[in-house]
């Protein structure tokens, strides 16, 4: 993936969002999420990685990640995602109300990022309220 801008972290628990750069850029945003789990000693957020035998195998560097989250969002607000491979290999696994709220913030930050990046967005197509 060629990366146009990144979206860090602000802690634990929140999610680096890559967007490619390509183009679509204009009416379209492709993105990856991954989940923050942990902080290193050198004070940088931390992946899982991808060919990880444990949750305990992490890297700061996002291209040896497993993303959570991959997709685009156009420039109506038109949501396409895919989950990226778990262990159950066909669903997701939710433990709580926690994991569905975690969702939402990483639809949310999507949301105000394609904001950002899509130079066609049209709030008003997307705000269908």
């Amino acid at each position: 993936m060629k990366v146009l801008v990144k979206f860090e972290p602000t802690a634990i628990g929140d999610f680096l969002v890559v967007v490619e750069d390509h183009h679509y850029k204009d009416v379209t945003m492709e993105f990856a999420a991954y989940e923050c789990k942990a902080m290193n000693s050198d004070g940088c957020y931390v992946y899982e990685m991808s060919d990880s035998v444990c949750s305990l195998d992490m890297s700061p560097d996002h291209e040896k990640c497993q993303a959570f989250l991959e997709g685009s969002l156009t420039w109506d607000g038109v949501f396409n995602v895919k989950f990226s491979e778990q262990e159950t290999g066909f669903y997701l696994r939710f433990y709580g109300l926690e994991d569905t709220d975690k969702i939402q913030r990483l639809f949310n930050k999507l949301y105000s990022i394609a904001d950002e990046c899509i130079s066609k967005w049209d709030v008003r197509v997307v705000s269908h309220s």
